[in-house]
């Protein structure tokens, strides 16, 4: 699967509203900061970030559907949204 292009093309706006400074402080689970640097380093193609961002996504799309009602709602066949975050590096928990 084309994660890596899917997270620069069709999934970045689900990716950036999810991960959102914003969403991510709400729910206090991971630093906005370091997922901030997560995602513009794969942006800019310095870094393959794709699997912390993919954990990451899903994790939080996980958790908006058990802890807020009507939060995921598919639009268009594309995505679900609302979100924090998941992280594989202990860098990322407050």
């Amino acid at each position: 699967m084309p994660v890596a292009k899917w997270l620069v093309g069709p999934l970045r706006e689900l990716v950036e509203d999810t991960l959102s400074e914003s969403r991510l402080r709400a729910d206090g689970l991971f630093q906005p900061k370091a997922v901030r640097t997560l995602l513009d380093e794969h942006y800019s193609r310095g870094r393959d970030n794709r699997k912390l961002i993919w954990t990451l996504l899903i994790f939080q799309l996980w958790h908006d559907a058990l802890t807020r009602p009507g939060a995921c709602e598919v639009s268009s066949g594309t995505h679900a949204t609302n979100g924090a975050a998941l992280a594989g590096g202990s860098n990322l928990v407050p």
